[in-house]
């Protein structure tokens, strides 16, 4: 399985699909399981999906397409988190583990992809998680 992050624009082109996307789907795990339209626009005014301290990207599959979201967090801090949203038909299959992993693990270049920033994001804005 080979899935690719693509750097998104929240406040931008990505706006409708990312607001579809974080409404039309249940994340149980997560604080707001099921965040409103209002919600998720007051996150993109706010910048939690891109700013200095936050960068999202869409997860794509290479046969099913965009399956999820993935946001790095706390970028300034020195301890980088992220957060994982699968779309529900895409949960149980190994995709999120995949990811996950992939996460913490070097690219191809040696840096961390965790705590690449602002343009180095820009330069690698895809990478595959394969398993």
């Amino acid at each position: 399985m080979t899935i690719t992050l693509a750097r998104l624009d929240p406040a931008g082109v990505d706006r409708a699909a990312l607001i579809e996307f974080l409404t039309t789907n249940t994340f149980p795990h997560h604080t707001q399981p099921q965040p409103t339209v209002q919600d998720v626009e007051r996150r993109i005014e706010a910048g939690a999906y891109r700013d200095d301290d936050n960068d999202t990207f869409w997860l794509v599959h290479a046969e099913h397409g965009r399956i999820g979201v993935f946001r790095f967090k706390d970028l300034e801090d020195g301890a980088p988190l992220f957060d994982l949203r699968l779309g529900s038909p895409f949960r149980g299959r190994g995709f999120g583990a995949a990811t996950g992993r992939r996460a913490g693990s070097p690219p191809s270049n040696g840096t961390t992809c965790r705590l690449l920033r602002g343009a180095e994001m820009s330069e690698h804005r895809a990478w595959s998680a394969t398993s």
